[in-house]
């Protein structure tokens, strides 16, 4: 599968309550196999609707592989487009199993599994695998060749930078970053 350990890919989580579902845009961490299984984590903000449910038995959830940017803001306004369910079906879902629910003091660090998934699903998931860590690098290349002050571009890119390094860990992403950063004086 094309998922790389440590990395972080945006899906939106759907939490099915049998009587309405619930929608958000997170961040899904790969944490390798074990066991033959493949195992993910991902991080949910307390005080929001998908840690309640999450804390409440729900013993799975399913993951949307989406490319739609419209979906995820879509979710994160709560402003539905009457074909929302249609274009999110048209995207690879699976879902997993919660193994453990850790509490932190912000919110919850859920480690979970994937259940079996079927050849032409992981091929569409593939295809539909978001990194933020690409587009964060190109940014910042694009803040590299403003005329702006080196100390504010030295600001940005190193947030950049530190984004890089918790999404897409000894990428080549990281390498660009690090590297234009060694060039502002």
């Amino acid at each position: 599968m094309a998922f790389k350990k440590n990395y972080t890919y945006e899906v939106i989580v759907e939490i099915d309550t049998g009587v309405k579902k619930n929608f958000a845009p997170m961040g899904i961490k790969y944490l390798g196999m074990k066991d033959g299984t493949k195992k993910f984590e991902i991080f949910v903000f307390k005080n929001t609707n998908t840690a309640y449910l999450l804390q409440k038995n729900f013993v799975s959830f399913a993951a949307v592989f989406s490319t739609d940017i419209n979906l995820f803001y879509e979710c994160i306004t709560k402003k539905f487009s009457d074909d929302f369910s249609s274009k999110i079906e048209k995207f690879p879902k699976v879902v997993f199993e919660i193994e453990k629910v850790e509490e932190l003091d912000t919110g919850l660090k859920v480690v979970c599994v994937l259940k079996h998934i079927d050849k032409g699903t992981e091929k569409d998931m593939r295809k539909n695998l978001i990194n933020r860590a690409k587009y964060i690098a190109l940014e910042s290349l694009i803040y590299y060749t403003k005329p702006i002050a080196d100390d504010e571009m030295k600001k940005k890119i190193s947030e950049a930078l530190r984004v890089i390094k918790k999404v897409a860990p000894k990428s080549e992403y990281e390498q660009f970053v690090s590297d234009l950063l060694a060039r502002i004086k």
